[in-house]
């Protein structure tokens, strides 16, 4: 029942408790108490008093007799008319006196309330009354034997007072035991009533202890079970916390009560549920759009509306050379599923090396590196390894293209060129009021799309800028040439890279050879240029760049260009 209280219900029913538990011991405490007080009261204001009586009574008669002991001495001196008169007015004023401490007695057993009595009490009363009832039918027996013994010794009938004096001294004696016995029958009523109030004390005492000990026992149970009840949920809460902490958004807390911490964990599961929602979304659009750029949009919802800001980013664009020759021999479906086969396993490289995708142009890949994404210090190392890995990645996809499409095709090759681009570029929200995109703009985008396509002009695979070139330390590099890109009038030195560090001694000489060779090219030594790419085929029989540059300077060496020629190449193209 307790499960439906409030937690200030629960800790308001400990006190209730508590305070439930020491007004028992208060009453149980009172009672006993009120039970010492009705018995040491009885004992005070009835028995004590009686035996106070009783003993009076019995010193009358003792009285008595010393006055009737001196009348018997004053018969046997003949002196009897001298003390005579004097003793029978005391013996009188001694009866009178006796009767009234009956009276008295009677007095106090009549006022007695026989419904307040204990029945130890009742029964004790009752047999004191019947004793000095007895005793006062002894004493009045008594007093008429002293009345005729005083009237024979008026009339002088001594042989008659010898008699009765002889019979009193009878009575006097069963009197006085009579007494004795009446007063140590209220003197053992009193010492068994004293008894019993020790032992009411005692059974008071240890009611007390017990009821005390049960009552704190009942409290700390009590404040177990509200502790547990409201620890408890707390505790799950917490783990619950910790769990979804480390990702693990199946957590679900039972509701056991009604209190405050139900609803926390009413709260707790609808925030579960929540996340989990987030996370389908996440998981969902993730697979359109690059998880980081969805849960930025999510947390920051300033990121959706349009605008952006200027950062340093890096930009790829990997295409697919020989994709038209494969639409036209495959149906749609082939065609699609070999392009999403294409896809997996160029994006791979991209996103193990944090690379953010764009976008699918196509069968053109857009990625980008740079903050908030990426580390700053690494996006261009990153990118230039995601284009190496695609390459050591596009021999054994060719290999496994007849698997993925059911059938050996006699068509050209399947082959990739990418460019990367670094520098400043617009990262935010473009688009309509009806569909937006999260992307990168700007000048350093399109000479990364130009880099791309200029790597068919060389006949290479990867072609990049020179601020990705110096930012990648870990990449031999080689300067193909400088070109002037088209839609853009800044001329650009691109570089192919090579291979990663370290190097081999072929590729360092190719590269050293070449780099002699534009040297000379650019100093419109084109004969020495010519020796020169002509020196490269040698160490790399078929190399692109080398014979492509080697046609130019045999060309300009036959037919030199005008003067103020900068050694920029015009690329015609995209």
């Amino acid at each position: 029942m307790l499960k439906s209280f409030t937690i200030g219900g629960k800790i308001y029913s400990i006190a209730l408790g508590l305070v439930i538990l020491m007004v028992a011991v208060s009453a149980a405490s009172l009672y006993m108490v009120d039970r010492v007080r009705e018995e040491l009261q009885l004992q005070s204001t009835i028995f004590l008093p009686l035996s106070n009586r009783v003993a009076s009574i019995e010193a009358k008669v003792l009285d008595g007799e010393v006055h009737i002991e001196r009348l018997r001495h004053a018969l046997e001196e003949g002196r009897q008319t001298l003390v005579s008169t004097d003793i029978h007015r005391k013996i009188q004023q001694i009866g009178v006196a006796a009767d009234e401490e009956f009276q008295r007695a009677y007095a106090i057993l009549e006022s007695i309330d026989q419904a307040a009595l204990s029945k130890d009490s009742a029964v004790a009363a009752a047999q004191v009354e019947a004793a000095l009832h007895s005793l006062d039918t002894e004493y009045r027996d008594y007093r008429m034997k002293l009345e005729r013994m005083l009237a024979a010794e008026l009339s002088g009938a001594v042989s008659n007072v010898q008699l009765l004096n002889e019979l009193l001294i009878q009575d006097e004696q069963q009197i006085y035991e009579h007494a004795e016995r009446v007063r140590a029958q209220m003197q053992d009523h009193v010492s068994a009533s004293l008894n019993h109030v020790v032992e009411l004390d005692e059974i008071l005492d240890r009611l007390i202890f017990i009821l005390t000990g049960l009552a704190a026992l009942l409290g700390l149970l009590l404040s177990a079970l509200v502790t547990r009840w409201i620890v408890t949920p707390m505790r799950a809460l917490v783990s619950g916390l910790k769990r979804v902490e480390d990702g693990d958004l199946e957590t679900e807390l039972r509701i056991d009560t009604r209190d405050e911490t139900a609803a926390m964990a009413r709260s707790f599961n609808e925030m579960i549920a929540g996340l989990r929602a987030k996370e389908r979304i996440t998981e969902t659009f993730g697979k359109y759009v690059d998880a980081r750029v969805v849960n930025s949009l999510i947390g920051n919802p300033a990121l959706t509306k349009p605008g952006g800001d200027r950062r340093h980013m890096t930009v790829l664009f990997t295409d697919m050379s020989g994709f038209t020759g494969l639409s036209e021999a495959l149906s749609p479906d082939l065609l699609v599923r070999l392009l999403n086969e294409y896809f997996t396993e160029m994006s791979d490289p991209i996103i193990q090396r944090e690379g953010v995708i764009d976008k699918y142009i196509g069968d053109a890949i857009m990625a980008y590196w740079g903050p908030p994404f990426t580390d700053p210090a690494h996006q261009s190392e990153w990118a230039c390894a995601a284009a190496l890995d695609q390459l050591d990645r596009l021999e054994g996809f060719r290999k496994a293209v007849p698997d993925i499409i059911g059938v050996k095709l006699q068509a050209e090759p399947i082959d990739i060129h990418s460019g990367i681009a670094s520098g400043p570029a617009l990262v935010g929200t473009v688009g309509s009021h009806q569909h937006r995109n999260y992307t990168v703009m700007g000048d350093t985008v399109n000479l990364a799309a130009r880099l791309e396509g200029a790597c068919k002009a060389y006949k290479v695979r990867i072609l990049v800028d020179e601020a990705t070139k110096t930012d990648c330390k870990d990449v031999l590099f080689r300067e193909v040439d400088f070109l002037r890109v088209k839609g853009r009038g800044e001329p650009v030195r691109a570089y192919q890279p090579l291979s990663r560090l370290p190097a081999s001694d072929t590729a360092q000489s190719l590269v050293k050879y070449y780099s002699d060779g534009l040297s000379a090219y650019r100093m419109r030594d084109f004969q020495g240029a010519v020796r020169l790419f002509e020196k490269c085929l040698e160490i790399t029989p078929g190399d692109p760049p080398s014979q492509v540059l080697l046609e130019r300077a045999t060309a300009l060496r036959d037919t030199p260009p005008p003067d103020g020629w900068d050694g920029v190449w015009e690329m015609r193209s995209k």
